[in-house]
């Protein structure tokens, strides 16, 4: 496999944030500044791959374990803490093999020890069974058996965190369609859930509301007028939009969709902060690269920078009400 390298950009935000998280343990404060209840960090498309596993292209690429490494070391260097991080899905790179889920749980077991909160659903390259069995709080937690599935209190919002794997097969190293999909089960109770909230909250997936294998739940959440807002991941690409029942009804809702942390495209995660009249979604954008870092000698392209700049202090606002 070719030596990949980081970009300049990515070893200097890596090395500033390593610095401030070895500072932060110098002085003995790792988990005594307090946690901030109404901030969450969200993360989404780890894809963190076991370098020992070997598939029909070779042994699996992991420069995005790194990247996820440091993304936790800026995370433990806030003070004070988010008082949650979620994972929004595609733990494992590709098949779901246990060597991937292994490192990743090792990497986010710091930010527990820290004294944050994690949660995490699946994504179409996930395997259920290996999430629940390196992250077992999810199967205590989850209100729908057999779904990653998570009621998560922002402060004065909530997110329920849902499960939009289409597992084809549960058997580790086997492959799923790309596309999400909702269970009826699970299907009923959001619209159940929904219906009972009595504060604002955001339904969060891995994909799409509208890439769930003809499974519409948008028209039932507009219904709430407590809903506010989708986020998801699986585009690897920051962006901001809105959601409707139709095209006869005023009612609309905010869609964010989240970075990856270190796979390819954009390269961050974002925070949320949580008001008594809104959530506020902040892009942390550390790098962008497509399909991969650059390689050692390789030009980087200004396009790139470009996608950056524009996107240099990008948010997206969940009005209540």
């Amino acid at each position: 496999m070719p030596s990949i390298s980081f970009t300049r950009r990515g070893f200097l935000f890596g090395a500033t944030a390593a610095a401030a998280y070895g500072a932060a343990r110098a002085a003995g404060v790792e988990s005594d500044g307090g946690r901030d209840e109404s901030l969450s960090v969200f993360l989404s498309d780890l894809h963190i791959g076991n370098p020992d596993q070997k598939t029909a292209w070779g042994a699996q690429p992991s420069y995005q374990n790194a990247m996820l490494a440091k993304a936790v070391d800026e995370i433990l260097a806030m003070r004070p803490l988010p008082a949650r991080a979620v994972c929004f899905g595609d733990v494992s790179l590709w098949f779901g093999w246990s060597g991937d889920y292994e490192i990743a749980a090792a990497t986010l077991a710091r930010l527990e020890k820290a004294g944050i909160d994690l949660y995490v659903t699946t994504g179409n390259h996930d395997h259920r069974e290996g999430v629940f069995k390196y992250f077992p709080r999810q199967r205590e937690l989850t209100p729908v058996p057999g779904r990653t599935v998570s009621v998560i209190d922002l402060g004065s919002a909530d997110l329920l965190l849902m499960d939009s794997l289409n597992e084809a097969n549960p058997k580790e190293g086997s492959g799923n369609p790309v596309g999400g999909a909702m269970d009826d089960a699970q299907a009923e109770w959001l619209r159940a859930e929904a219906m009972r909230r009595k504060r604002p909250f955001i339904v969060g997936a891995h994909h799409a509301p509208t890439d769930l294998n003809g499974c519409r739940v948008v028209p039932d959440l507009i219904k709430s007028p407590h809903f506010i807002g989708w986020v998801q991941g699986h585009d690897h690409s920051w962006s901001n939009d809105w959601i409707s029942e139709n095209y006869s009804s005023r009612r609309i809702a905010r869609k964010a969709t989240l970075p990856s942390t270190g796979w390819w495209g954009d390269i961050g995660y974002a925070t949320m902060r949580t008001y008594a009249d809104r959530a506020e979604l902040k892009l942390v954008q550390r790098d962008f690269y497509f399909p991969n870092p650059l390689k050692e000698g390789e030009q980087r392209p200004k396009l790139w920078d470009d996608i950056i700049a524009e996107n240099r202090g990008a948010s997206c606002t969940f009005r209540f009400g």
